[in-house]
């Protein structure tokens, strides 16, 4: 073994690295993969262990294989690892590994961003099971990564496909039994050897270049030995080190030790019917395990299983991989506010910690271990006591915003030793209730303890008074980042409730109420079902086909513009975002940022030599010159030689500020003020002030009969409001921008939608002519309109930093950042009046629509939803007004089916009201309104038998107007004459949508080609100048028109050179038609001048049901049925991909992202995966069923296709409606019938407050 002390080493693909000190403690495995291996595979995004782009297989010294997110992985902890990236797995010249081969052709890639961690994720789970597993075990295993494109349901299927009980339908066609055996394909080079097991590891110690010491101690004794010496520097005990995906701020440490390496710390001990020692490097999953083994095998730790399964939500697997279970504790200890979910089972059952100290050890409670002065001392073990399963209950809860991954609202363990006498469940002795969420300061309810003891469980009034006692004694604080404490507190109750409704016998309850002692249960392996006809007669157009650069992100080959490789001299940047949300910028002082070497300039707004806007409306500056009008605004851009420098600069620049005010965040906030300012108050704001004009008044449309004539024909009247909050796109590559000055002019790669934007911007900021500017997009990693015009201001700022150091500067905002920067979907508030009769058919709608546009009207929407509120039904009368409001956010901007989601949300709610005020059935009032019948009646039953579990049923039509919206989008297709293949570029963006894939195919088609002759180029504004945006579900049937009258163009050349020889090849053909001088590359452009595209309606319906948990407000989404009108699909999985993937990202919409802020000072408190929740793989419907209409032929659309990316998400407010339609039933069951408002999204904590769901309802027999 070599002996390297100062050093580490490693393997990457097989190749090693030797890293000495010459890097940052802090520099993790992620960092060096991309930046120093320069495999580009491995993404990052969170940073934090949160969403799944950076996961790679890792074998360690002692033989474990295992998925670890290696932005988390400090690089000194990597020592005699076998790092697998996707690269090393397979590519297209060594051929693909079955996983990569698997999830292409079974559609499991959009945008790609996430699929080389999708692959690894399950590359590390057929490792640690050797090939040996079953389905449920695959969806269990994804808890952590995040795909925003596909909806998840053929990511899930690809890899279902290597369990060993997978269907014919799904299975994979390779030997299980091989798949684990088959070794990552090698880089060449590959030399020397890993450091062997861990028992063979040396003591180690490095001094960094930041000067911080890195130590591997190697025993307990060397541990004792360098905490003695480190008493009085700053140091940490590094293990998993996931914790600093949650609490990223800490040290600066001078001292790093790495326990890894000590065996005592590492091994199980069970002690059968008697005690279950962990050391404190068993990382939770082992941990987990472990006590599935030992539950199985020792009735004394029976209560294993269910503490197995509590951990097994802790976090997500790549996270369990690595994290320890004293690492959690420990977090708990720094952090009192931190919900660990461990510190309350431990706590509940009374295990023991032990500490290694400066002179021995101590033995701890877990509480007492928190207050324990820690100061040279280190967690040693945990000893998990023995418990008689007949005499002991143990319950554990984790209510959380999603199904996993996620903080608990309020997590919750109860051991309670109970004895049966007379049919009596009695408590024996005192029970152990622990809570977490409530506050920091509690953890037991020591009143509601003392009651319950020697009391019987069996009584209601006992049970009622406990729950009364608990009510009182459970007093949460109040935090911004948190639910509500009422929600909190009456949520810890009914867990209480729901355990003492598991224990007591069946006859004593009331079959009604008896459910509520269960939790949801969701089937173990979720499904689905995708119809769609075939048309043989234009293949490729039409045929199922792989996606065009499926194996390229499957395979990590796909690049994305921060996968660039570096430029020589390259810089990189960091902007300093304000702290405030409404100001005045007084000054800014980066002198201390500027005395960091390696800090080359900090560029503020006087340093923009044009136009200090990344607009071409009103003014959004890149940098802020005076008025700050939102927390995170960018104030300052820190360009450093790391990206690591830069934001570490940022961070020391100071900025202050005067006439700081309270920010205005909400719609009502700015009526409110509104209707406080005079025009003084107007007239003295600052030019880009917000306050200089709140409101705007959008159009007003008036159809059919006048409001007061049709009001006298209306029987019945409404009124109300409807409420709906905001999204993040939530894409999985943040915005990026590199600029490259070069001889005349400038590169500029940039994540756009929209490259003649970018290019036009960039002019203006830097005063220089349009043709100085060179764009090009190969792909984006997400967009969903996210990347229309915000990417101006990352394309604007590098392209500022590169004319001012003439040195390339690449700008890739970190997740963080990029959620306070940039804008997202407009939150809504409605005021609406309606008039019908008796059986619910429609007089009048009238309404005013309110849009929070940000701080910026430059993308208001809002009208966008007017000429959706109508959906599929008709009124004799409409009269919607519109009014755009500003507030101190971000400027909103176009998120994917604007407006138009929302427009028939409003329409849909009117249906619900209406349902309500008649006491009809929601579809019945809808099937009477419709344009036109013929829509088969769907009952639902609600199970009104069930008090604690409500079914809801909601069929949601659709009626989506997809109008000529004027775009234009230039080709240029190329045909080469050696070999006759086809080259095409256009002004469409490939973000995911599959539009290369659709051109390709309309190629193919209309040259009568094999699809595999033709291949799509990246964009860039030489060949597609002057290009429209690609967004609204236009880019892709446009470009492909745009493909029909080049490839025209192309046939009229080579018609005469078919007539006079019908029987040449394609390829002879071509060969001729060079010889001949035939010109072989045609530039043709789709417009409204060439051929105007006709407007036309998309048709949808979907039926969703749900089930929810009264007491504590989760929910599941059990099935989905689908239905939409696609005409003849151009390419049928392209479009059920978009289908699926809209859907649910809808389904977050309506159910789960929340968007909050902070009321002081306006900073987004959703800025993070711990904090900001799209659905994983387990929140989408568990039966999931998608049909595209078959028989249907759109004479209006391209090759008699209809758009499909944005119209599905429309229709997944049924979601909504669905689950209010189970809150009803509960509110009924609680005496409040009638309607009332429910604001999206449907969270859990609104959810169980909706529910209105008393202690005194929670009995045995109600």
């Amino acid at each position: 073994m070599k002996d390297l002390s100062g050093s580490i080493s490693f393997r990457i693909n097989g190749k090693q690295y030797d890293v000495d000190g010459g890097y940052g403690p802090t520099f993790s495995l992620n960092s060096f993969i991309r930046e120093v291996a320069q495999l580009m595979g491995t993404k990052f995004q969170c940073t934090e262990g949160g969403c799944g782009s950076c996961v790679v297989h890792v074998r360690t010294v002692d033989g474990v294989d295992k998925a670890i997110n290696s932005c988390l992985m400090p690089l000194y902890s990597c020592d005699g690892l076998e790092v697998t990236t996707v690269e090393g797995l397979g590519n297209k010249k060594r051929g693909y590994h079955p996983i990569q081969q698997h999830l292409a052709e079974k559609n499991g890639t959009q945008c790609g961003y996430c699929s080389s961690g999708m692959v690894m994720n399950m590359y590390g789970l057929l490792q640690s099971k050797n090939g040996d597993v079953k389905m449920a075990e695959v969806e269990d295993n994804f808890g952590g990564n995040i795909c925003r494109c596909t909806g998840y349901r053929p990511i899930m299927d690809a890899m279902k496909g290597f369990a060993k009980d997978a269907p014919e339908s799904l299975k994979c066609n390779v030997d299980i039994e091989d798949l684990c055996l088959t070794c990552p394909h090698r880089s060449e080079g590959a030399n020397g050897a890993p450091n062997g097991t861990s028992s063979m590891m040396k003591s180690l110690s490095i001094l960094t270049c930041e000067g911080a010491e890195w130590k591997r101690p190697t025993s307990l004794k060397e541990l004792r030995t360098i905490l003695n010496q480190a008493t009085q520097i700053p140091y940490r005990l590094v293990a998993g080190n996931t914790g600093t995906g949650v609490f990223k701020n800490e040290g600066p440490y001078k001292l790093y030790i790495d326990i890894k390496a000590i065996p005592e710390l590492s091994g199980v001990t069970h002690e059968p019917g008697k005690a279950l020692t962990f050391g404190a490097s068993v990382t939770l999953t082992k941990m987990v395990s472990e006590l599935k083994h030992v539950a199985s095998s020792d009735g004394m730790f029976a209560y294993g299983k269910e503490v197995s399964t509590h951990i097994r939500f802790i976090a997500n697997p790549g996270v369990r991989n690595a994290g320890t279970w004293a690492g959690n504790l420990m977090m708990k200890r720094q952090y009192p506010a931190f919900p660990s979910d461990l510190y309350v089972v431990l706590e509940a059952i009374g295990a023991k910690i032990i500490v290694g100290t400066p002179s021995g050890e101590e033995t701890l409670t877990v509480d007492s271990f928190l207050k324990f002065n820690m100061n040279g001392c280190w967690i040693q073990s945990l000893t998990l006591p023995s418990m008689d399963p007949n005499t002991f209950v143990f319950r554990s809860f984790k209510i959380m915003p999603r199904f996993e991954n996620a903080h608990a609202y309020v997590n919750a363990a109860f051991m309670l030793p109970v004895v049966t006498r007379n049919s009596e469940i009695i408590v024996q002795g005192r029970p152990s209730l622990c809570f977490g969420g409530i506050r920091s300061s509690f953890t037991h309810a020591v009143e509601t303890e003392t009651y319950l003891e020697n009391k019987s469980l069996s009584d209601e009034t006992v049970v009622q008074s406990a729950l009364r006692i608990l009510g009182s004694e459970l007093i949460p604080d109040s935090d911004i980042h948190d639910a509500s404490p009422e929600y909190r507190r009456e949520l810890a109750v009914s867990l209480l409730y729901k355990t003492i409704l598991g224990i007591i016998p069946e006859q004593k309850t009331n079959s009604r109420v008896r459910s509520g002692g269960k939790g949801l249960e969701r089937p173990d392996v979720y499904q689905g079902s995708q119809d769609y006809a075939l048309d043989e007669r234009d293949f490729p157009v039409g045929k199922p086909t792989v996606k065009l650069e499926a194996h390229a992100q499957t395979s990590g080959e796909a690049e994305y513009v921060n996968d660039i490789p570096p430029f020589p001299r390259e810089l990189q940047g960091a902007f300093v975002l304000s702290s405030v949300g409404h100001a005045e910028l007084e000054a800014v002082d980066a002198s201390a940022a500027l005395a960091i070497k390696g800090v080359v300039m900090v560029v503020t707004a006087n340093d923009i030599p044009g136009i200090n806007s990344f607009m071409e409306g009103a003014v959004e500056e890149v940098l802020c010159s005076k008025n700050v009008l939102f927390a995170g605004q960018p104030v300052a851009l820190v360009l450093a030689k790391s990206r690591d420098l830069a934001i570490k600069a940022a961070k020391l620049v100071k900025v202050k500020y005067s006439n700081v005010q309270k920010p205005i965040l909400s719609i009502r906030d700015a009526l409110d003020a509104n209707g406080r300012l005079n025009e003084v108050d107007k007239n003295s704001a600052g030019e880009t002030s917000i306050l200089k004009e709140l409101t705007r008044p959008g159009i007003e449309i008036k159809n059919g009969d006048p409001i007061e004539d049709a009001a006298k024909k209306a029987t019945r009247k409404i009124t109300g409001t409807i409420d709906i909050g905001s999204q993040h796109h939530f894409y999985l590559e943040t915005q990026v921008s590199v600029s490259v000055p070069i001889e005349d002019g400038m590169n500029v790669f940039c994540a756009t939608q929209w490259m003649d934007q970018v290019q036009a911007i960039c002019s203006k900021v830097l005063n220089w002519p349009n043709h100085k500017f060179n764009i090009s997009v190969r792909r984006l990693g997400g967009g969903y309109g996210g990347k229309i015009t915000r990417p101006n201001l990352l394309a604007a700022a590098s392209a500022l930093g590169a004319y001012l150091t003439n040195r390339p500067v690449r700008i890739c905002l970190d997740l963080e950042s990029n959620l306070q920067i940039i804008g997202k979907r407009l939150p809504y508030h409605v005021e609406y009046e309606a008039g019908f009769d008796d059986g619910g058919k429609l007089a009048f709608v009238s309404g005013t629509i309110y849009g929070d546009v940000g701080c910026s009207y430059n993308e208001n929407v809002v009208n966008f939803s007017v000429f959706n509120a109508g959906n599929a039904y008709y009124s004799p009368s409409w009269h919607w007004k519109t009014v755009a409001v500003r507030t101190n956010t971000p400027s909103n901007t176009w998120t994917r089916a604007p407006g138009t989601t929302e427009g028939i949300a409003f329409i849909e709610h009117i249906m619900e009201h209406i349902a309500v005020e008649l006491k009809k059935d929601p579809l019945e009032v809808r099937q009477v309104n419709f344009l036109q019948q013929g829509q088969k009646r769907i009952v639902g039953e609600e199970l009104q038998a069930n008090r604690w579990k409500k079914q809801g049923l909601s069929v949601v039509p659709m009626l989506y107007a997809h109008d000529d919206p004027g775009f234009m989008y230039p080709i240029l297709l190329s045909i080469y004459h050696e070999d006759g293949t086809v080259a095409v570029s256009h002004g469409g963006i490939e973000m995911g949508q599959g539009i290369n894939t659709k051109v390709a195919q309309v190629a193919a088609r209309e040259l009568n080609i094999p699809l595999e002759l033709v291949q799509v180029k990246p964009s860039n504004n030489l060949i597609a100048a002057n290009s429209s945006v690609t967004g609204g579900s236009y880019g892709s049937e446009l470009c492909c028109q745009a493909t029909i009258q080049a490839c025209r163009q192309m046939n009229e050349r080579l018609a005469p050179l078919r007539e006079k020889d019908p029987n040449l090849s394609w390829r002879e053909l071509i060969k001729k038609a060079h010889t001949n001088h035939v010109e072989l590359t045609v530039w043709d452009m789709y417009s409204r001048s060439k051929e105007k595209m006709k407007g036309y309606i998309i048709w949808g319906v979907t039926a969703t049901h749900v089930e929810v948990d009264i007491l504590t407000g989760e929910k599941m989404v059990r099935r989905v049925d689908l239905i939409e009108d696609a005409g003849r699909s151009i390419s049928p999985l392209v479009d059920i991909g978009q289908v699926e993937g809209a859907f649910v990202m809808g389904l977050g919409y309506w159910l789960q992202e929340s968007v909050k802020y902070d009321p002081e000072t306006g900073k987004s408190l959703a800025k993070n995966t711990w904090e900001y929740k799209p659905p994983l793989a387990k929140d989408v419907p568990a039966d999931f069923n998608i049909t595209l209409l078959p028989n249907t032929s759109n004479t209006e659309g391209v090759l008699r296709s209809k758009a499909t990316g944005e119209p599905p998400l429309c229709m997944s407010v049924s979601t909504l409606f669905a689950v209010k339609a189970a809150i009803d039933s509960a509110r009924i069951d609680s005496g409040n019938s009638g309607w009332w408002e429910f604001a999206a999204p449907a969270t859990n904590d609104n959810v169980r407050i909706a529910s209105l769901t008393k202690v005194e309802h929670m009995t045995f027999t109600n």
